[in-house]
């Protein structure tokens, strides 16, 4: 029998890591992708300090490293004149606790060196798309574009977006459940669209608004918003998020050129600094794409021996930087779980392969959902939907919340992120595992405190009012036990 393989449809950020670790795993792969491997569309991608943590399990963070800038600063300005209301050091906070940097990272330079580092290329088919499947009792038969067949024992669907992978198991589970499969074609809406480029800058010239590559510029509009940072040594990274009618995904437009120069024409005059605008990026772009910003997450995400992971499964409104860590999140997840279940089982059955499928499920789904509640309202936030918002961005979070406040919220989300568990973990790191059993055992501490201190006050209000004997009274004893009984079930 020959040995266990996966099949990986897309050849981007998700089915690179994921032969990159499948490599290291020891397990047989291959990967096809449509295009060309890296292609420059203008983007750039946020990688958060968990994220670092899983390169350098996979041997790339040497070669990123000396490439980047560490992330530490956020400046939020008004769009309209450039003011700077707020300057926060959160990020210099998260890297801190997490030990690992913060950063943009142009998508394409990511790609080629995830490509460089896996060992076997023959494996990686690029012009090639997974244009349909086939399962059999066996295996999966997948077959490309160029009518070849190439069979495996399981498919990942890591074609983005507009999966072909997701449309054809839609159409297969649409033959037993069609209110399942409109479900999973209408997962996705959107709300805003997104306007994203790269920039050359003149890093020497005595009136640059961006001084280095530490901080993040945040600008805040009204149903706008903008993102811009840098790179060395002369590169600018941007976004111009601009709030629009909500539509489903089927129906959101592909937008072209004479779009993206009608948006500047709207917009480029939005506040940068002091004398500076958007549009002075746009005339010294590389790149710039307008695309829809999807938001939603696909109710099922396999059927028989097919997986979706990344965008095809889930996507995230983009202002808060967490959909490529998610999908990062996601490759990890999985593989953990086969190489468990391989372990054991070298030729899993289609019952076993269920099983782990259910079972990353169940783990990574939660992930996702909170993750894309942190999305929508920091896109909510820096459109300044509501008056409230706008309120709360420019007087309550300048005045009232500390960096250490800040960070803290992105902390407790940050801090369980998964990391490849049959790989070493990094010398920094090694004692992970000690500081992530201290914080649960806190965090229970906390809740049994707060617990106790609900029954120390309702113990108060039973008190008769001219004294009494409560000491024998074994109910509120009792109810102090059931108390941190539950809490310690709620931390667990």
């Amino acid at each position: 029998m020959p040995p266990f393989k996966v099949l990986i449809s897309g050849g981007s950020l998700v089915g690179l890591t994921l032969a990159l670790a499948l490599e290291r795993a020891g397990i047989n792969f291959e990967v096809f992708e449509k295009g060309e491997i890296g292609p420059q569309l203008g983007a750039s991608i946020a990688l958060h300090s968990q994220s670092v943590r899983i390169l350098e399990q996979l041997g790339v963070w040497k070669d990123i490293e000396p490439t980047v800038t560490q992330l530490e600063k956020v400046r939020r300005l008004d769009a309209n004149d450039g003011r700077v209301f707020e300057e926060s050091f959160q990020l210099r906070e998260i890297s801190r606790v997490l030990r690992w940097p913060f950063f943009f990272i142009e998508r394409r330079r990511l790609l080629q060196v995830l490509y460089k580092h896996i060992r076997d290329k023959s494996k990686v088919h690029d012009h090639t798309a997974v244009v349909s499947y086939e399962e059999h009792d066996d295996g999966v038969v997948v077959t490309t574009s160029d009518g070849r067949s190439f069979r495996g024992d399981v498919l990942v669907g890591a074609d983005g977006i507009h999966s072909i992978v997701r449309a054809v198991m839609s159409e297969r589970i649409s033959r037993i459940n069609h209110a399942l499969s409109t479900e999973i074609d209408q997962a996705f809406t959107t709300s805003y669209q997104a306007l994203f480029g790269i920039s050359r800058r003149d890093p020497s010239a005595s009136d640059s608004f961006l001084p280095d590559g530490h901080t993040v510029y945040n600008v805040y509009g009204d149903n706008y918003s903008a993102i811009v940072t840098t790179s060395p040594p002369d590169l600018v990274f941007w976004f111009l998020f601009i709030k629009t009618g909500r539509t489903q995904d089927h129906k959101t437009p592909r937008y072209t050129d004479e779009d993206a120069q009608a948006v500047i024409d709207r917009y480029g005059r939005t506040a940068l600094g002091k004398n500076h605008t958007l549009r002075e990026l746009w005339d010294t772009r590389i790149r710039a794409t307008l695309v829809p910003m999807e938001d939603g997450i696909v109710k099922q995400w396999s059927h028989g021996r097919v997986l979706l992971l990344g965008d095809s499964a889930h996507k995230v409104t983009i202002n808060a930087g967490l959909g490529g860590n998610l999908a990062l999140e996601a490759v990890t997840q999985f593989t953990n779980g086969l190489v468990a279940l391989l372990k054991e089982k070298p030729s899993p059955s289609l019952s076993d392969l269920s099983s782990l499928f259910e079972q990353f499920d169940r783990v990574h789904r939660s992930r996702a959902e909170v993750a894309r509640t942190i999305s929508a309202k920091t896109t909510q936030t820096e459109a300044q939907e509501t008056w409230f918002l706008r309120f709360h961005a420019r007087y309550i979070s300048p005045w009232f919340i500390s960096d250490q406040a800040k960070a803290g919220q992105y902390l407790r989300f940050a801090k369980d992120a998964p990391w490849l568990d049959f790989v070493p973990l990094p010398s920094r790191d090694a004692d992970l595992l000690d500081r992530r059993e201290k914080e649960r055992v806190g965090s229970r501490l906390s809740r049994i405190g707060r617990c106790l201190g609900a029954e120390h006050c309702w113990q108060q209000r039973q008190l008769p009012q001219s004294g009494g004997d409560i000491g024998g009274d074994r109910g509120g004893l009792r109810r102090v036990a059931s108390s941190i009984a539950a809490c310690n079930g709620q931390s667990k």
